[in-house]
């Protein structure tokens, strides 16, 4: 879970200082390659997907920012690269702050103590952003499909603003308590010989890491996985039976019917009938042919409509994937109690919170090649405000 990722940082320096004590106890995960995850996944992979997720979703912004506010679609879009903007700033920081105390320490300043104070949360609350509004789109193109003429004018471009105001104001006051407990506090450092700011916490802060954890670590990452999924299950099933239509459709108006090629040969009235009768075969004829022509059905989709399925879909799909660690690394700590920092298990909660965190990183990103694939408006505006830029 994201707001548990300070405790990565801090790992290392805090590793070496408990691993004498720890030496008689079977190790799952060395400290080599622990150090080598380190390296790799967390300073170079997760640093570099946390710079380019801070460029990506910016270019998001701008995108929907200039399309305009018209439509729930587009709102909840705009919000959601806003929250993973957000995300990708403070996974960045967090890094960046991590090789600042490891590499080049400041006497001053704990950058630890700093990322878990004003950094960690503060990426915890935009990834509870994302996910609730991820779920949001799913659920709200899901039913606008399934069932879209009893739900016409339910999802408004102002709902889906409120909607995003709630979500936000909800996830703040989840985290509130976490921020209202702890805090950098001045303490003399005997290696620096100077006051240093280090992390402070308040006597009740373990009854509000259980909180924390357990609702924003367990609960919302379960149920957004649950709803994510069968809200993609039904989508998928209604874009299929609306490709299936329009496929029998163009067979159909393609090839002609046998009554229509029976009306078009017999132009002239066979000598044996009498107009009226002649008048009686052409209607029954006429009939056949419209009854064959199968009508839509409400689960139908336009080719735009069927864009933007597509994109919420692959979307959601993306984001199963990439909250599947978040959600087994959450339950298997829940049921692992020496999974955690200093105890036996240590270098494996560092390795996996890195997975986690490289995870959570590449889901911040990745979106804006959804939008640029799946939306011919996005890819239009994009390319057109780049090609204006270029001409400044």
């Amino acid at each position: 879970m994201v707001n548990s990722s300070p405790n990565v940082a801090s790992n290392s320096n805090i590793t070496r200082e408990v691993s004498h004590h720890l030496s008689s106890t079977p190790r799952i995960v060395s400290d080599e390659v622990r150090d080598f995850i380190e390296l790799s996944l967390f300073h170079v992979a997760t640093t570099s997907l946390g710079f380019l997720g801070v460029l990506t979703n910016s270019l998001c912004v701008a995108v929907y920012s200039k399309q305009g506010r018209k439509d729930s679609v587009t709102v909840s879009l705009l919000a959601l690269s806003l929250s993973d903007l957000g995300l990708s700033l403070m996974t960045f920081l967090s890094v960046v702050s991590f090789m600042v105390e490891r590499f080049a320490p400041l006497p001053k300043m704990n950058f630890i103590a700093f990322q878990y104070v004003v950094l960690a949360y503060t990426a915890g609350c935009f990834y509870g952003i994302s996910t609730i509004l991820t779920m949001y789109l799913s659920l709200e193109r899901c039913i606008c499909v399934a069932i879209p003429f009893h739900v016409k004018g339910m999802f408004t471009r102002n709902r889906s603003i409120v909607v995003t105001m709630f979500i936000t104001i909800f996830c703040l006051s989840c985290y509130a308590p976490a921020w209202a407990t702890q805090s950098l506090k001045g303490k003399h450092s005997p290696i620096y010989n100077t006051s240093r700011l280090t992390l402070s916490l308040t006597s009740n802060r373990r009854n509000i890491d259980i909180f924390v954890d357990s609702f924003i670590g367990i609960v919302l990452p379960s149920v957004a996985q649950v709803v994510i999924t069968i809200c993609t299950v039904v989508m998928i099933s209604v874009l299929n039976a609306s490709a299936s239509f329009k496929k029998k459709m163009a067979n159909k108006t393609g090839g002609g019917n046998k009554n229509d090629k029976d009306l078009k040969q017999k132009k002239s009235k066979p000598a044996n009938l009498s107009d009226s009768q002649w008048q009686t075969a052409k209607d029954v004829m006429t009939e056949k042919s419209s009854e064959d022509v199968q009508q839509p059905t409400d689960k139908t989709l336009s080719s735009k409509e069927a864009r933007v399925v597509k994109m919420v879909v692959l979307v959601a799909l993306i984001f199963f994937v990439c909250n599947a660690p978040v959600l087994v690394t959450s339950y298997t700590r829940a049921f692992v109690t020496e999974m955690d920092i200093g105890k036996a298990y240590n270098n494996l909660y560092v390795t996996v919170y890195v997975g986690v965190y490289f995870s959570n990183s590449f889901n911040a990103w990745v979106n804006i090649l959804v939008y640029y694939r799946c939306s011919s408006k996005f890819k239009e505006t994009l390319l057109t405000m780049v090609r204006a830029r270029h001409r400044l």
